[in-house]
């Protein structure tokens, strides 16, 4: 009998003898292997043992985006799943939604004047700290993407969004909301994070960015 990693081995070597063959070249550079699927008590899932999870059903229930988000955030291992697992995509989906409806009732500016551009010495402690935390968040982001640990830029994404912007930066400025410096750092930071956020919650991210002039 072949190990798994031998398993592995022979299917890469078809497909890449199959590339040649009908492309003259070859298909791929690189393989990630992600871990096994298991349920809470740890078994392989399968349709033999009943215990596999209808993807459609968890989409009805939580949505594509929970089911999504909570896959990727374990994906370094094997990944235990049960329904439950699935809250953890729907909270950080709902957080993004009320963050956003937050920020826009709050930021009249949305709508008239270019946030884009901010000049740094106009802002105060807080507004340069977060667009600090954004740049450095954004930058660990791309290298763990280009490493593949996409389990790791997931965390990432989420400590900055729900930790620093919204527990600490939202928080911080919600007396200050007119002032027009810190709705353009609110509004840039938003927009800038669901770029950052799209790859690991595409419809939400994409529902509240096309609300962005």
């Amino acid at each position: 009998l072949m190990t798994a990693s031998e398993i592995l081995f022979f299917w890469v070597a078809r497909m890449i003898m199959a590339g040649y063959e009908f492309i003259g070249d070859k298909p791929f550079t690189d393989v990630l292997i992600h871990g096994t699927v298991r349920d809470a008590k740890g078994r392989k899932m399968s349709k033999s043992l009943g215990n596999a999870i209808d993807p459609l059903e968890i989409i009805e229930e939580y949505g594509a985006d929970a089911l999504r988000f909570s896959l990727i955030i374990n994906s370094g291992q094997d990944i235990f799943i049960s329904k439950e697992k699935f809250e953890i995509g729907r909270n950080f989906a709902n957080k993004i939604w009320n963050a956003s409806r937050l920020v826009f009732t709050n930021c009249p500016i949305a709508l008239e004047e270019d946030y884009e551009h901010l000049d740094v010495k106009n802002l105060d402690l807080p507004s340069r700290w977060i667009i600090s935390s954004f740049y450095e968040t954004l930058d660990k982001t791309s290298s763990a993407i280009e490493g593949y640990r996409y389990s790791e830029a997931e965390n990432l994404v989420q400590d900055f969004f729900w930790g620093n912007y919204c527990d600490w930066y939202l928080e911080l400025i919600k007396a200050k909301f007119s002032d027009h410096n810190i709705q353009k750092t609110a509004l840039f930071i938003l927009k800038n994070s669901l770029k950052m956020m799209h790859p690991f919650i595409p419809f939400v991210t994409e529902e509240i960015y096309s609300k962005m002039n």
